[in-house]
């Protein structure tokens, strides 16, 4: 296939959802992409209703309460996606990591793989002290994004 016939947003695995908050997927494009378009829809709806930008825990609960009523219905097809959902709450000025599996079950992560080189990518982050909690010594101890990159490369 020629690349000049494909438009360049073609294949997009990584959207911005606002200001605050981006989600990569993996799985289906298509149902990747109507994951997006309703995390997009429920930041608005949120900022409109509230007032404020939605919460990091907030969007991957509704996104996984919407991911999952697709799994209840028989006249529904669910998911074929999962979705990393990274995101700043300015309130608690606080990083997250969600990601949400095809089942509709979120969990929140310091670091998560998902996808074809998921196994191998998650290797190389237990390899890193990324979980402040499992770090040695008394004080939690990180590393920057920069010196992981460094690391991993």
């Amino acid at each position: 296939q020629n690349k000049m016939l494909v438009a360049a947003t073609t294949g997009r695995r990584i959207h911005t959802v606002d200001e605050h908050s981006g989600v990569a997927i993996t799985g289906f494009i298509s149902d990747g992409r109507q994951i997006v378009n309703r995390a997009r829809d429920e930041a608005i709806n949120y900022d409109e209703t509230y007032g404020t930008k939605i919460p990091p825990k907030t969007l991957a609960n509704r996104i996984s309460a919407y991911i999952h009523y697709f799994t209840l219905h028989g006249a529904l097809r669910p998911f074929g996606a999962s979705t990393l959902i990274a995101s700043y709450d300015p309130a608690t000025q606080q990083h997250s990591l969600h990601m949400v599996e095809p089942s509709g079950v979120t969990y929140e992560y310091f670091g998560a793989a998902a996808g074809r080189g998921r196994q191998p990518a998650r290797t190389e982050m237990e390899k890193l002290a990324i979980n402040p909690k499992q770090a040695d010594g008394g004080e939690a101890s990180m590393i920057d994004v920069a010196e992981g990159v460094k690391q991993l490369a």
